[in-house]
């Protein structure tokens, strides 16, 4: 046996230590934990959004590459259509093609302009996606949208 805490041989328990704090102590630490909390939550929901409107701006911005692109090419298949339209035509009249070969290439124009049609609307919708994810939207118009 050991002389602990001037107990000498006599001790052989326990020992215990009780430390009293008002209780306005613990309350005050836990709400300035739960404070901390709030504002690292607030924070952290603010840095998601950021990343939020950067990645749908960034994702608008590549959709109206791809899209001006898209229409880029359907304006060339329009001028290529129309152009073997009037090749066609010329064929047709002097009659070194049959009526149904004329309507087969009268049929491919026709379907490039709707492919075109459907390019520039497709080019639009990325403009207003693309103004709307800057929180711009009314300048759309200003810059003659949708004419």
């Amino acid at each position: 046996t050991h002389n602990i805490l001037g107990f000498g041989n006599a001790f052989n328990g326990t020992f215990g230590l009780q430390i009293s704090m008002p209780l306005s102590f613990w309350t005050l630490h836990a709400r300035e934990s739960e404070e901390e909390v709030k504002a690292m939550r607030a924070d952290l929901e603010a840095q998601e959004t950021e990343l939020e409107a950067r990645s749908e701006v960034h994702l608008a911005i590549k959709q109206l590459q791809q899209t001006r692109q898209a229409l880029e090419v359907s304006s060339h298949q329009v001028d290529a259509a129309e152009e073997e339209l009037k090749i066609a035509k010329s064929r047709y009249m002097a009659g070194s093609i049959s009526g149904f070969e004329f309507t087969n290439i009268q049929t491919n124009y026709a379907n490039s302009q709707d492919s075109n049609v459907e390019a520039i609307f497709l080019f639009e919708l990325a403009k207003v996606n693309y103004f709307k994810a800057i929180s711009d939207f009314p300048r759309y118009f200003e810059l003659g949208g949708a004419k």
